[in-house]
């Protein structure tokens, strides 16, 4: 298909714009990059869609809009939080025993304790009950029990309820419409949450599957959401505790954007691997999760690339459907496991060089479909 001219001064006028942001840990400067390239050339979304980390710096740039700090500035603060030390080693010891300041904090050692006993606590009654029925003592392994003696919960969060209460606020209180995601393990479900104009744009009803995505559910964006929105596998779960982080399941959300015209995608991660294959457990663990998340992307982003293929070639109605141009930023370097906690200035001016070409030039980035 033909290229689209695109005059950006005027864009907000004439047609709907997205974002969507991809959370991943450290990597997360780089939609933080491309949303000050936003900001520097005055270019306001419709609908924002974030997932995990990218929570926090969509709220950051709600509050740049309204005359707060810089994102460059609040990264650097960010950095200095999780980076106090010259070496890179040194930052590293810090945060595994003793956290990022205001994010999160390893569980103490009592707590580990605590829940070891308790793990070996059930192990005993197990193997007394297996004692009383021997014919089931062959399917029973010492092995397998002890695997389990070991919590999963590794950290614990250290936002305070005012932080989840900021976040809830200024999304609702936002003239865009806001999207962000969590995910139920147990009933096999993904819960998005909507501020009000996001859920009149998509037509949802809260507490409802959307029209058509199964298995995804419509919230209304609270405190308690926000938190859910940010629950990390490491933080375990409890009885009360079942729903983890939505990028897990989806890192970019696409379907929730459909009332815009043209989508800008930050993605925290390429759709290749750069460099080298691995050859260690880490690297390889890293591309696993690159994987997962390039095969759940890749899946909406076809479905999107399938519409516009059918409008274009007169199958489906323009009156019903309307074409949506996808612009995708995608990180240019490998960033590794150890690379993930600790935010870049480079990955930061990395994303918003590109996206300041991105909105100088829109024509050359648009995708095109076979």
């Amino acid at each position: 298909m033909a290229n689209t001219d695109i005059d950006m001064e005027s864009i907000n006028e004439k047609e709907k714009i997205g974002f969507a942001l991809g959370g991943l840990a450290g990597n997360n400067a780089f939609g933080a990059g491309f949303l000050q390239a936003a900001l520097d050339f005055n270019v306001k979304p419709d609908f924002i869609a974030a997932t995990s980390g990218q929570i926090f710096w969509t709220l950051k740039y709600l509050q740049a809009l309204d005359g707060g700090d810089s994102l460059e500035k609040v990264l650097k603060d960010e950095i200095e939080k999780a980076s106090p030390y010259p070496s890179k080693d040194l930052n590293w010891m810090n945060v595994v025993n003793f956290g990022v300041k205001d994010v999160y904090q390893p569980v103490s050692q009592v707590e580990s304790m605590t829940e070891f006993y308790a793990n070996v606590l059930d192990t005993v009654r197990k193997v007394s009950t297996i004692a009383l029925d021997k014919k089931n003592f062959k399917t029973f392994s010492w092995f397998e029990e002890m695997q389990s003696w070991s919590s999963s919960r590794t950290l614990k969060p250290a936002r305070t309820d005012e932080v989840f209460e900021q976040i809830s606020a200024a999304f609702n209180r936002a003239d865009m419409g806001i999207a962000i995601n969590a995910y139920s393990p147990s009933e096999g479900e993904e819960h998005v949450y909507l501020n009000e104009r996001a859920r009149e744009v998509l037509g949802v009803e809260y507490g409802k599957e959307g029209p058509y995505r199964q298995r995804t559910v419509y919230y209304e964006i609270t405190p308690e959401n926000i938190k859910n929105s940010l629950w990390l596998y490491q933080y375990g779960f409890s009885e009360e505790r079942t729903i983890i982080d939505g990028a897990y399941y989806r890192q970019i959300l696409l379907s929730e954007l459909v009332g815009a015209d043209k989508i800008f995608v930050a993605r925290p991660i390429n759709h290749k691997w750069l460099g080298p294959l691995p050859r260690n457990d880490v690297s390889a663990k890293d591309l696993q999760t690159e994987i997962s998340f390039n095969g759940c992307y890749s899946g909406e982003r076809d479905k999107i690339q399938l519409i516009n293929f059918l409008i274009e070639r007169g199958e489906l109605s323009k009156d019903k459907f309307h074409r949506i141009d996808l612009f995708e930023l995608e990180i240019p370097t490998q960033e590794g496991f150890f690379d993930y906690v600790f935010e870049k200035t480079s990955v930061f001016e990395d994303a918003r060089k590109l996206a300041l070409k991105l909105f100088r030039d829109p024509a050359t980035w648009v995708i095109k479909e076979r």
